[in-house]
């Protein structure tokens, strides 16, 4: 992450928050940058919720955004 945008992950929520004082664009790239791993969990198929929000600097919130994405199970063999 940039040195001004620090992330945070709930556990127990599944819930990351990203908090400081960057451009959206800044924002963006740390959002590419979030990798999804489902180490410990079944691998069955399932589909996986996100939900945006944004806060400003006055504390007015946005719209929430959300995405559906659909993942589907497959083995990975390393030889």
């Amino acid at each position: 992450l940039d040195d001004n945008i620090t992330g945070y992950f709930d556990d127990a929520s599944g819930t990351l928050t990203l908090t400081g004082d960057d451009s959206a664009e800044m924002y963006e790239a740390a959002l590419s940058s979030v990798e999804f791993s489902a180490n410990g969990f079944s691998l069955d198929d399932r589909t996986v919720v996100i939900e945006t929000t944004v806060w400003d600097d006055g504390g007015s919130i946005s719209n929430t955004g959300i995405s559906t994405i659909q993942v589907i199970a497959s083995e990975m063999y390393i030889s």
